[in-house]
């Protein structure tokens, strides 16, 4: 049952993207997919990830049933401090616009929770 959860996830972000890619047309040049799997070791903690420089548009989403905590600026996830977004259990964050945000910043009330992330770049 688990596996079959993990299987719809993946096919519910893979349609996003491709929904996305549809009604942005700008995306028609978006390649070079990038995929990192962050593991949030200890909980309340920030990790960053560096995003790529040619990033244009990401897709987030735990790969276990825990939220996350997700920012674009520092300090703001290990004690949640706004500016910050939650993406809950079961739910994928994306964004088809990234502008000059090249690190997000995570963090979970649960430890061991691991982050998966893709990341598409303009050639």
């Amino acid at each position: 049952m688990k596996k079959v959860l993990l299987q719809i996830k993946k096919i519910k972000m893979v349609a996003l993207a491709m929904v996305a890619m549809l009604l942005f047309p700008v995306m028609a040049d978006v390649s070079n997919p990038h995929i990192y799997n962050v593991t949030l070791t200890e909980a309340n903690k920030e990790y960053s990830q560096a995003l790529p420089d040619n990033a244009v548009m990401i897709t987030v989403q735990c790969r276990t049933a825990y939220a996350v905590r997700l920012a674009f600026e520092t300090g703001k996830v290990a004690t949640p401090t706004a500016p910050y977004a939650t993406i809950k259990s079961g739910n994928v964050y994306y964004d088809t616009g990234l502008k000059s945000k090249n690190t997000i910043y995570l963090a979970s009330a649960q430890a061991g929770v691991v982050v998966e992330i893709i990341v598409w770049g303009l050639d």
